[in-house]
């Protein structure tokens, strides 16, 4: 393994311990070890950084692989258990969807026009 392969493997390493700290998080909650607002700040840093990196969604898609191989794959798990963690799968993926860019010439070409007519530095 070259040195470019070390170094892509350690990037993948990193973003996949990013994504388990994100749900050590919540489980250690539940024990008295965390913080709701250490959670709420974390998840929201790993939202964006799922908007702008595409690493971090590779990380989230093998976490996913991973308990699908697991846990919810297996004849053990019961399919209310499946059905509950697709649906925060999807919420949770949809919740990290870029923004759309407004149309130019849409309204809020409008509203920077307004605000720069007001906006007076000398």
């Amino acid at each position: 393994m070259g040195d470019a392969g070390k170094r892509r493997h350690l990037k993948e390493q990193q973003q996949d311990i990013e994504v388990y700290l994100g749900f050590y998080l919540i489980a250690v909650f539940f024990i008295g070890w965390s913080h709701f607002l250490a959670i709420m700040l974390y998840w929201q840093q790993q939202r964006v950084r799922y908007m702008l990196s595409n690493e971090t969604q590779l990380a989230f898609g093998r976490f996913n692989t991973m308990v699908h191989a697991k846990v919810l794959d297996k004849p053990f798990c019961p399919g209310i258990i499946r059905t509950v963690y697709e649906k925060i799968a999807a919420q949770m993926a949809s919740m990290g969807q870029r923004p759309e860019a407004p149309a130019a010439g849409g309204e809020n070409q409008g509203f920077m026009q307004k605000a720069m007519s007001s906006c007076n530095i000398f």
